[in-house]
């Protein structure tokens, strides 16, 4: 069913292209979010009407990992089991079962398998197979939608859909997945924030009109533990939920961002289980598939290096520069969802002017000015692979330490 006239008179406004990001105005895409049409005055909440409980958080969907009207991102590298993991949360919150010792609400799931649905469905079965459910109010669209130029019509489509399963007698849509983001942005640019932010808040306002929590399942970036793409994934999305191996089939599932919950931190473990589908394929061989278990085995705890092995020469300069930088002016930071209590930051130029300084070269001649070039490669390479490591953070105009990076700093 398409879009009415209506439809579109009234995601007009909604719409509408409001940057420049080298599109001209009739092929850029549009921004779906939410435009105010009433005064503020009718939906502002007055001081003298809060209080404890007069607001509370919105009603999780599945323990501590993700809450109604909540977009997060499910990520994980290349061969870890994203997939295998999303289609185990999705199937046992369905069944309205717990799921690696959360509980789930109640309500049905869309997967969109934007990316090999054989793949999917055939995890799903196995997902069913091996926990033993029957039914389930579970739909799989086995093909990518276009959350980018065409985020009107697939907001619609899904919003049909969940229509549709209601009237089947299924409960209401409660949980959406998005498998992958990188099959399902149509000609968006991965790394550009902007239309990132298109995709971002196509996603929010099903969210939110559809009160669900919405799952999209994506990748990271190669060597690290951050999101592949565009920098504003990680500010702009309510949560994220990391997938990492963690010796043999065992896999942790980590609370890397919630913004509602206050769940940040907490981690969960998971195993995975090849399943013998008792199918064989066109030259006789068995037919396998990877599931995902719960489990109470917990991995040991794998020592943190004050320093990766594989660290750079110019990431170990620029390490260095940072420590005595933010030792020297290392500020308080405000605790936010992604700023832990205690942190400290530092501007980036006060670690430059540190690298200069132990870096110094004076001499004029041309050797000195190539030398003078080499180091200001050398700050921008070491900087470029300590953020991308994660192993140097944002925090507004200030940088902190990473995680496991905290017993370097001399204060």
């Amino acid at each position: 069913m398409k879009p009415t006239d209506e439809d579109y008179a009234r995601s007009e406004a909604i719409n509408r292209p409001h940057r420049s990001n080298g599109y001209d105005d009739a092929e850029a895409p549009g921004e779906a979010h939410h435009v105010v049409f009433t005064p503020l005055v009718e939906c502002v909440v007055w001081a003298s009407d809060i209080t404890f409980g007069s607001h509370p958080p919105p009603k999780q969907v599945i323990q501590k990992l993700g809450a109604m009207a909540q977009v997060v991102s499910l990520i994980a590298g290349s061969q870890v089991g994203k997939s295998t993991a999303a289609t185990y949360l999705a199937c046992m919150k369905a069944g309205g079962l717990p799921v690696l010792g959360l509980q789930t609400a109640e309500g049905s799931v869309i997967y969109v398998a934007a990316e090999s649905p054989g793949n999917i469905i055939s995890r799903i079965a196995g997902v069913k197979m091996h926990h033993g459910l029957d039914y389930i109010p579970l739909a799989v669209v086995p093909k990518p939608l276009d959350l980018f130029r065409q985020s009107l019509e697939t907001a619609y489509a899904i919003r049909q859909l969940a229509a549709d399963m209601e009237a089947r007698g299924m409960p209401p849509v409660n949980l959406i997945v998005i498998d992958t983001l990188s099959a399902s942005r149509g000609e968006a640019r991965e790394n550009d924030n902007g239309d990132f932010g298109i995709i971002r808040n196509t996603l929010k306002t099903l969210a939110v009109d559809l009160e669900a929590l919405v799952v999209i399942v994506h990748h990271t970036l190669n060597g690290t533990d951050e999101a592949r793409g565009a920098k504003s994934m990680f500010a702009d999305l309510d949560g994220e939920l990391l997938l990492t191996l963690a010796g043999g089939d065992l896999r942790a599932l980590r609370v890397t961002k919630q913004r509602d919950l206050g769940s940040q931190g907490f981690t969960v473990h998971l195993r995975m289980v090849k399943l013998d589908t008792g199918l064989f394929d066109e030259f006789g061989e068995p037919v396998t598939v990877l599931v995902a278990e719960d489990t109470d085995e917990i991995p040991p705890a794998q020592p943190k290096s004050e320093v990766p092995k594989k660290m750079s020469d110019s990431a170990r300069l620029v390490m260095d520069a940072f420590e005595q930088a933010l030792a020297e002016h290392g500020v308080p930071l405000a605790v936010t969802t992604i700023t832990p209590y205690g942190g400290r930051g530092v501007e980036k130029e006060r670690v430059r002017e540190r690298f200069y300084f132990l870096n110094h070269v004076d001499d004029a001649s041309e050797e000195a000015a190539r030398d003078k070039e080499k180091r200001r490669n050398t700050f921008d390479n070491g900087w470029k692979w300590l953020t991308a490591k994660r192993a140097i953070q944002s925090s507004g105009v200030y940088f902190r330490l990473g995680p496991g990076f905290g017993s370097r700093v001399r204060v």
